[in-house]
């Protein structure tokens, strides 16, 4: 591996005045120097993971234990002595693997936390709603204890779907613990609507399969534990053909569908909304804002849908986009304070179908925000046949013109864009 970062560093990172750095769990301090040596030849600094253990339990990261200081420090000081003069050591107390730092290190169970957050869920079901989506890890593993908590009283008037971790998977056993983990979590003796979390293609061979989770979920069903199977869904349309065809039982699935992904080539919004209708699949739909792009819009993009209705919020035409697709059940929004809730509510209470006109403003909307595309590439693949090293090079184009079109990097395509 050392020679070929070493020529990657020499042929492509040289000749630009950029960083690198290099994820590398499970090093010694000796082994990280090897990588990120002064002498500049191969990575410009390492990450480190050692610090991310320091409140590791029985259940490894998602453990409630406290970490003793006295440890932070023996590692830190470590790792400071031994890489001083050698090579550019790296100081951060969190990751995107860990449960938030917040969640880790403070405290997201205070009193007024937990007041403000529960004022809001019991004004939604005031409100006519019904269907509540948690998972296993949201908010540093705490989500599930607060729905059930708080949603106790309502158990008899509302939906709650929650996802199995399938990353946590790592035998036949682990489902049926992690299961009634989950429903002792929630205060409940089923779930209405449990999920696979984050199937992709890689996950689908390597736990469902593997581990028979589909026999597992189908048991849980007969059992009364599960009244509906699905899964959240992060692959290209051919892997979710592959998934329905050869378990039909599945009850529905969860894609990641708005306005802006439509037609992008890497996500599928249209190619796996194509096919889950193909199998006559029921849809909750993810992403419909895209984790806020489509409520905080470049000024171009903002004053067109202004300048045509100012009254609309611009999170408004993402979920109207959504919820106007034939086959769409469940149409899922993150709200963050009361006031995104009232106006959730209010565009959902009578969603009308977008006219021709905000059908054709939103896809201006869509060119600026491709506008932003560095690359140009068709993916046509004809670069790859020739090089050498066998790069997915279209792939790596699409990764990066993914992040200037959203301002940050999300590591949910990268490996099937990567690795082909």
């Amino acid at each position: 591996v050392h020679e070929y970062i070493r020529e990657l560093t020499d042929n492509v990172f040289s000749k630009y005045d950029v960083m690198t750095v290099g994820e590398a769990p499970a090093v010694t301090t000796k082994e990280a120097i090897q990588y990120a040596s002064n002498d500049g030849k191969e990575m410009s600094m390492v990450f480190q993971f050692e610090l991310m253990d320091v409140d590791g339990g029985e259940k490894q990261k998602w453990s409630d234990e406290r970490f003793k200081l006295t440890d932070v420090k023996a590692i830190l000081r470590k790792w400071q002595i031994d890489m001083h003069g050698r090579a550019w050591n790296s100081l951060f107390w969190n990751n995107h693997d860990q449960p938030r730092v917040v969640s880790r290190f403070g405290d997201t169970s205070s009193k007024e936390t937990w007041e403000k957050s529960a004022k809001m869920l019991e004004y939604a079901i005031q409100n006519g709603v019904n269907y509540f989506d948690t998972a296993y890890v949201y908010h540093g593993g705490k989500s599930e204890s607060f729905i059930g908590e708080v949603l106790k009283p309502y158990r008899d008037k509302i939906h709650i779907a929650t996802k199995c971790p399938t990353w946590e998977v790592k035998c036949e056993e682990d489902f049926d613990r992690l299961l009634n983990e989950q429903l002792e979590r929630l205060q409940t003796d089923y779930i209405d609507f449990y999920l696979m979390h984050a199937l992709d293609k890689d996950r689908f061979k390597n736990v469902v399969e593997k581990f028979n989770l589909i026999d597992k979920l189908n048991k849980a069903k007969a059992d009364g534990k599960i009244r509906h199977i699905g899964f959240s869904f992060h692959d290209d349309a051919a892997m979710l053909d592959q998934i329905l065809t050869e378990h039909p039982e599945v009850d529905f699935v969860q894609l990641q569908i708005n306005y802006l992904d439509w037609e992008n080539k890497i996500i599928q919004s249209r190619a796996c909304y194509e096919v889950a209708g193909k199998h006559n699949k029921p849809i909750a739909v993810m992403e419909p804002v895209k984790g806020g792009t489509l409520a905080d819009l470049p000024d171009e993009a903002l004053s067109i849908l202004k300048e045509y209705n100012e009254d609309a919020s611009t999170a408004s035409y993402a979920l109207r986009f959504a919820a106007q697709l034939p086959g769409v059940f469940m149409v899922l929004s993150g709200m963050s304070n009361l006031s995104q809730v009232q106006d959730n509510i209010r565009i959902m209470d009578n969603p009308q179908p977008l006219n021709d006109k905000e059908k054709e403003l939103l896809g201006r909307v869509v060119d600026i925000i491709n506008n932003r595309i560095s690359i140009q590439c068709t993916s046509c693949g004809y670069c790859m046949e020739v090089c050498p090293k066998n790069i997915n090079i279209p792939g790596l184009f699409a990764l990066y013109n993914n992040y200037c079109i959203n301002n940050n990097f999300s590591n949910m395509y990268h490996g099937r864009l990567t690795m082909g």
